[in-house]
């Protein structure tokens, strides 16, 4: 491998020239060119004569010659002292590690700009910082690896590594064949050990390695190399490696602005304006889900924002990016069954089940709802199918990323199961509402009976939390006509009365046409409260 600092790059660091690009911010990254000239001049404060030599080097000559004249020399005699002086300076640079430049191999080159993600990237970059395996945890498309580039970039620049190594797992490469191939380009040997290069360099190394999906090959490489202290190690991941000392970093969706701008951006790629409240709405359906904005900003070329806007989950789902890309990232379906096909067969089921939930959830009530126990939700938690989250009330609730959701609901439909679940899931409702009206209604009586202020609201905001997941039971309810509609309208009613909703009248309507005629006339006595 070619040195790091050639002669050229000293003389310009050492006069003041102009810089390259890239030393000028590696030595404005060290605090500047007072700051690393000084560090270099401590640093060779034991040799008297290379400190002198020093001295004069930072001096302007504008020749060889006059430098030489200068220092009283023949020129022999300072070309032999220069390069004795540049060997010991290069020799001092490798062993401050503040000054050491860092090399980074094997990094691809993004096509585009990365959009957004500052706050994020600097979140992980301290994490680096503290902790030695940092993993990048998070649903297909969701920018993992695009994170992971561009985190190589900030740690080179901060000067936290000397040497920054990122290997793709990606495709049809098994785990060992990529460590080689990686190694015969990086040390030029092809029977290289990674782990006795790493036991042997003196480099601090941050070891970047993408896609790691072979979650037991990727976890049996890493682990020894654990064992030394100059390495750090940032993996991406579907699922986690759960490795001891992992340090787990989900990967967010991007912010609604933040969303917007990608939107925007890849639409002035295409050459296309288009209109902020519609690109907004497109980006809140889409949660924020870089890949799946990207695929439907690439349909500019064929359609219009509002044909976007109108289609149907399936058809969200199914249409194909128009811009080259990964061929597992072509369509959001082909992104998502992948990470279905990386899932045991009773996680598979349980994520078809939980699917159903349109917002957050608490793991007792996908107990109750589904039977779904602790190991299978971690099951989901750690592929990245399940988000969990602590609300104000220090509890921990679950939401399902909604490309996984919007696929694994079509899954159940293609799997003649989607029915079912909707029948099950909208009976565990009609119950739940019942018990939780129930429990009002006593705390109503409770505080009337002892002369206190009215406050039975954590009940109705259990309702209200779930109101979205409630809605989507009516609706099947009543697509299909089956009468735990009257069950969940004669709950609800109470809970839509209290908070005013003209939903309530609606709904009462709807069910009157598969009452009985008893049901009806009651339907029809609650109708006249809202009026």
């Amino acid at each position: 491998m070619p040195h790091p600092w050639p002669n050229k790059m000293l003389r310009q660091l050492l006069r003041g020239e102009m810089l390259s690009q890239t030393l000028q911010q590696w030595v404005d990254n060290h605090g500047g060119r007072q700051v690393v000239v000084q560090t270099l001049r401590d640093g060779m404060s034991h040799d008297v004569d290379a400190l002198a030599f020093f001295e004069q080097q930072v001096n302007r000559y504008t020749t060889e010659s006059q430098k030489a004249a200068n220092l009283n020399m023949a020129d022999s005699t300072y070309y032999a002292k220069r390069g004795r002086f540049y060997e010991q300076l290069r020799h001092l640079l490798d062993h401050l590690p503040s000054l050491r430049p860092t090399t980074i191999i094997g990094l691809p080159i993004p096509l585009t700009p990365l959009v957004g993600r500052q706050a994020v990237l600097q979140e992980l970059l301290e994490l680096c910082r503290e902790y030695r395996l940092v993993t990048l945890h998070g649903i297909g498309g969701i920018g993992k690896t695009r994170l992971a580039i561009a985190l190589a970039s900030y740690i080179a620049n901060a000067g936290f590594a000397q040497e920054v190594v990122f290997i793709d797992l990606r495709n049809e490469y098994t785990v060992h064949d990529s460590w080689h191939a990686l190694l015969n380009r990086w040390l030029g040997d092809p029977k290289a050990d990674l782990t006795s290069y790493i036991q042997q360099s003196n480099r601090r190394t941050v070891l970047i390695i993408d896609n790691c999906e072979h979650i037991r090959a990727v976890a049996e490489m890493l682990l020894p190399l654990l064992n030394f202290g100059n390495i750090s190690i940032i993996t991406t991941t579907q699922i986690a490696l759960s490795i001891n000392g992992e340090r787990r970093f989900p990967v967010p969706a991007l912010s609604l602005e933040e969303g917007i701008l990608l939107f925007e951006q890849r639409a002035r790629d295409l050459n296309r304006q288009v209109e902020r409240r519609q690109t907004e709405q497109i980006v809140q359906r889409l949660a924020g889900h870089p890949l799946a904005i990207e695929i439907a900003a690439s349909q500019l070329l064929l359609v219009s924002l509002n044909d976007i806007l109108a289609m149907t989950n399936v058809e969200m789902l199914e249409i194909e990016s128009l811009a080259n890309g990964s061929a597992s990232h072509r369509t959001l379906r082909q992104m998502v069954e992948y990470t279905f096909s990386l899932l045991h067969d009773d996680v598979q089921a349980a994520c078809l089940r939980l699917a159903l939930f349109e917002h957050h959830f608490s793991l007792a009530q996908a107990t109750q709802a589904f039977k779904v126990n602790w190991r299978v939700a971690s099951g989901l938690v750690d592929a990245s199918c399940l988000e969990g989250s602590v609300d104000s009330r220090g509890e921990t609730r679950f939401s399902m990323p909604i490309v996984i959701r919007l696929y694994a609901r079509q899954v159940a439909l293609e799997r003649d199961v989607y029915h079912q679940l909707m029948l099950e899931f909208t009976q565990y409702w009609a119950n739940e509402i019942k018990q939780i009206l129930q429990r009002w209604e006593q705390t109503i009586e409770r505080a009337k009976d002892h002369g206190e202020l009215l406050t039975p609201m954590n009940d109705l905001s259990l309702l209200r939390e779930s109101y979205t997941t409630i809605r989507g039971c009516l609706q099947w309810a009543a697509i299909y006509e089956h009468t735990q509609l009257l069950e969940l309208v004669g709950g609800l009613w109470k809970f839509w009365l209290h908070y005013e909703s003209p939903e309530g009248r609606l709904w009462l309507r709807s069910a009157m046409s598969m009452a009985s005629d008893q049901q009806r006339s009651e339907l029809q006595q609650i109708l006249l409260l809202f009026s």
